[in-house]
């Protein structure tokens, strides 16, 4: 018997597959739909689609690996089967709703994979909160009909708060490789990116990103190895009204 199943607790697995669920449906990762009074089926950010029913008995089922393997053998419900009965348990805790106000919010995510073109810049509100901005180069080349390389580069200017921007400030310098998720800042008058005019006269915009988070893909400015390291700002619901 493997060290794991030696140590296999089906109480603790279970809590950690309803934690799952919980968060996929949190952050919006997992999309439901009701298929049948009693089929849904689950899809996941990635855009695996699983199927979820539940037999007239109460039996719940999924075809995803992880129920078939665990869940036959040690009755666990699966991350797909928590989600979908506490998707259902939050649709009945709540009074019944026409088919628009029951849709989900609307959102969207940008996630940039470029290098920073100059150091970042931190400095703090009169709260005293840390608000870090840098910009970053998102390229990519082809070649064109004529044969000839081509290639387009993006400039974003990525604006981070709170123990986020701290952390930014101290490990990212110029030229640095980095993967930034975060919300655009747009216009609120336009809803487009800001529209300015350079001293050449020619109209530039500004493509303005809000970070939620950020990973180091190469070496820091100390020269200490960050590859794949992330940090998550924590919540804050001032950050908004600080200019970039």
């Amino acid at each position: 018997m493997s060290r794991w199943r030696s140590h296999f607790k089906p109480d603790d697995e279970q809590a950690r597959r309803t934690a799952k669920a919980q968060a996929a449906l949190a952050t919006r990762e997992f999309a439901i739909r009701e298929l049948s009074t009693s089929e849904w089926q689950v899809r996941s950010e990635s855009g695996r689609r699983y199927r979820v029913s539940q037999a007239a008995a109460g039996q719940w089922q999924c075809d995803c690996p992880d129920f078939q393997d665990l869940g036959h053998s040690h009755g666990l419900r699966c991350k797909h089967i928590e989600g979908v009965r506490l998707w259902l348990a939050r649709s009945h805790s709540q009074p019944e709703q026409t088919l628009p106000e029951r849709t989900q919010p609307m959102y969207h995510k940008v996630i940039l994979l470029g290098n920073l073109g100059r150091d970042p810049e931190m400095r703090y509100t009169p709260a005293g909160k840390a608000v870090t901005n840098f910009t970053v180069a998102t390229s990519e080349k082809w070649t064109g009909q004529d044969g000839q390389a081509q290639e387009r580069t993006v400039w974003w200017r990525v604006s981070t708060f709170g123990k986020l921007a701290e952390v930014c400030n101290e490990y990212l310098s110029s030229g640095q490789k980095v993967l930034v998720e975060g919300t655009m800042n747009a216009d609120p008058k336009t809803g487009n990116p800001q529209i300015w005019t350079g001293q050449d006269g020619e109209p530039r915009a500004n493509f303005e990103l809000k970070a939620l988070i950020v990973k180091f893909l190469s070496s820091s400015k100390n020269g200490a190895a960050r590859s794949g390291a992330k940090a998550e700002p924590e919540p804050d619901p001032a950050e908004d009204d600080v200019p970039f």
